[in-house]
């Protein structure tokens, strides 16, 4: 069986967290510790469901989209980059073309 030579990988991971328990890990970690809860009785939204938790307004970096998804995506990556110490500004453009960030929910 012939080996093939892989390239060499590498993963930086970071944490970042916005919810209506605050706006980074820290704060939501401290929120939990101290038995908080951000889920409220909803009474402006419609349908069957309304408990739930609300998003407060926090200060997010402006995005072209003008949209608060695209807002909260950029905070969201600008602060796991900063958590895994990574600075995509110093990277070649080859290495910027593979380089890529993964946000889930």
């Amino acid at each position: 069986m012939q080996k093939t030579k892989q390239a060499k990988r590498v993963v930086a991971t970071g944490m970042s967290m916005i919810t209506p328990l605050g706006r980074t890990v820290q704060q939501n970690w401290e929120s939990i510790l101290a038995s908080k809860s951000a889920i409220r009785y909803l009474s402006d939204m419609h349908g069957k469901c309304r408990i739930g938790g609300r998003m407060p307004d926090y200060d997010l970096p402006e995005t072209s989209m003008k949209s608060k998804i695209h807002s909260l995506a950029k905070a969201l990556a600008v602060d796991l980059f900063e958590d895994a110490q990574f600075n995509p500004r110093s990277l070649t453009d080859k290495e910027k073309w593979r380089t890529g960030c993964l946000l889930a929910n």
